[in-house]
């Protein structure tokens, strides 16, 4: 369950300003750092399944997906 809440408020952090977040230019810029292309995008889909990962492990559904998805945006 913390770890699903650590994952869900770390996708927060990369599409808003919530939790000490950059909000989505913020993250945005992070992974135009790291070299990835299409920015906005990039984040909103890393953002994205941060947190519907994170939430799907605090609620324990889909559990073996749910980690699939962290694995991969992690």
């Amino acid at each position: 369950m913390l770890v699903g809440l650590l994952v869900a408020g770390h996708g927060v952090q990369k599409v808003s300003s919530h939790l000490g977040g950059r909000g989505l230019e913020g993250g945005t810029e992070e992974f135009r750092a790291d070299g990835f292309r299409g920015g906005v995008l990039t984040a909103l889909a890393a953002g994205g399944g941060q947190i519907g990962s994170g939430l799907l492990l605090v609620v324990g559904f889909l559990t073996p997906l749910a980690a699939t998805g962290v694995i991969g945006v992690m």
